[in-house]
């Protein structure tokens, strides 16, 4: 059972957490408008000057993408000297493992909604919806996969060494 100030800590840093999630998968859309209003500026001949070897490039890089925010996901929520400057900053006031997993959850997010740009990029470069409309949903469960969940604070709060936490 947590008690009350903990609780309340979960509660703000949950609420946090939850906004940052909605605001980099709603960043997202952003794109996709971005990406529409690119659309008739866009010359179609300039396309041809971009290897096809470039477009496959990114959409492997996409999928290491994918799995490498769930590793650095987990390696920061392990490690206590990640966070480091992190507490520091909030100035003490919030617990090692809130402050843990807040950054751990931040910076999976933001590796994960890079994926999306990659897409932003392609449509760019090779004028393909596909490679937008592809690598945006791509981004989108590989966030959807890695939002905030309050259960896993909850568990790093009750064992804050486990995952051999240094």
């Amino acid at each position: 059972m947590l008690d009350p100030e903990t609780r309340k800590s979960v509660d703000v840093a949950m609420k946090n957490l939850r906004i940052i999630w909605g605001a980099l998968l709603g960043s997202l859309v952003l794109y996709a408008f971005l990406a529409f209003y690119l659309r008739g500026a866009i010359d179609p001949s300039a396309h041809k000057a971009f290897p096809p070897t470039l477009r496959w490039a990114l959409y492997l890089v996409s999928v290491i993408t994918f799995i490498l925010a769930y590793y650095i996901r987990k390696m920061l929520m392990n490690s206590k000297r990640a966070v480091k400057g992190w507490t520091q900053a909030m100035g003490n006031r919030q617990s090692p493992a809130i402050a843990r997993y807040t950054s751990a959850v931040v910076v999976g997010l933001a590796v994960a909604e890079s994926i999306g740009i990659y897409g932003l990029i392609l449509y760019v470069f090779f004028g393909k919806p596909s490679d937008l409309v592809s690598l945006m949903l791509f981004s989108a469960v590989a966030m959807i996969l890695l939002r905030p969940k309050r259960d896993e604070l909850l568990e790093l709060i009750a064992h804050p060494s486990v995952g051999g936490a240094s």
